[in-house]
């Protein structure tokens, strides 16, 4: 069987374009393919206004570890030391008084939250969540198991974070004190609701018997790659003016990698 052949320009034109074309590379006059646009993530946050009145707010923002940081500290139950006792992260308000290690009682300004993403083969984010089992740092620390994010700040008073200079210890990510017996990574089946908190000072707060920090930018600002990131990122957090109004950390935050270059 003898198949026919292109004879025209038209022909062939039709023949070439009849092939599906990737979007993702076309080029552009650079030559280079078009950047894919990043993830998008759903963002709430509650907040006390000047008035005392609550507020709250939802914002659409990248899935960078920057943003979701700043609302995957606690899974969903988290009890949170209170003046009325323990009370789930979840059924906290702003304006409740939130118990410190070093300050007392100080109110809850800004609670954020998020769902956590389901892995898939191309993230990086595969285990989101660190569980800590009961009494993993001592008796009734923590009582009962808790679940936080990642990076969220946990107190850290090992011999190598006292030599950083800070006598009192260091916050280190709760992905630091992965031990595979106690202490492990989970990678829930199904997205969950995680939190995270702020008061009017940044603060150790009592987290099912175990300290963790509260919510503090720290370098946050300087990890976003455009201005356009950053002025999304302080939107974010209605209840101040300027990222510097959440004023100075009470211990520094330094994480494994960072402890041993101070060490060495």
């Amino acid at each position: 069987m003898v198949y026919p052949t292109p004879s025209t320009a038209a022909d062939l034109a039709a023949e070439h374009i009849s092939t599906p074309i990737n979007p993702d590379r076309i080029a552009r006059q650079n030559r280079r393919p078009a950047r894919t646009r990043p993830q998008l993530r759903a963002y709430e946050a509650a907040y006390l206004s000047p008035q005392n009145t609550i507020e709250e707010k939802s914002f659409l923002a990248p899935a960078f570890d920057t943003f979701s940081d700043a609302f995957s500290a606690f899974a969903r139950g988290t009890l949170i030391a209170t003046d009325n006792g323990p009370i789930a992260v979840e059924d906290l308000l702003p304006g409740d008084r939130i118990a410190t290690t070093r300050y007392g009682m100080r109110p809850l300004m800004w609670k954020g939250s998020t769902q956590t993403q389901l892995a898939s083969a191309t993230s990086g984010d595969s285990a989101p969540l660190v569980r800590f089992s009961a009494d993993s740092f001592g008796l009734g620390r923590p009582m009962p198991d808790l679940t936080l994010g990642k990076s969220a700040g946990v107190l850290n008073t090992s011999a190598l974070a006292k030599q950083s200079g800070s006598a009192e210890g260091v916050y280190s990510p709760a992905q630091d004190f992965i031990d595979g017996c106690q202490i492990f990574d989970v990678t829930p089946a199904r997205p969950i609701t995680v939190y995270h908190i702020a008061l009017d000072v940044h603060a150790g707060i009592v987290c099912n018997g175990l300290e963790v920090e509260s919510f503090h930018p720290t370098d946050a600002m300087k990890r976003l790659p455009s201005w356009e990131m950053r002025d999304l990122y302080k939107t974010m957090f209605p209840h101040v003016e300027m990222m510097g109004d959440f004023g100075g950390r009470c211990l520094p935050r330094y994480s494994r990698t960072d402890l041993k270059r101070l060490a060495a």
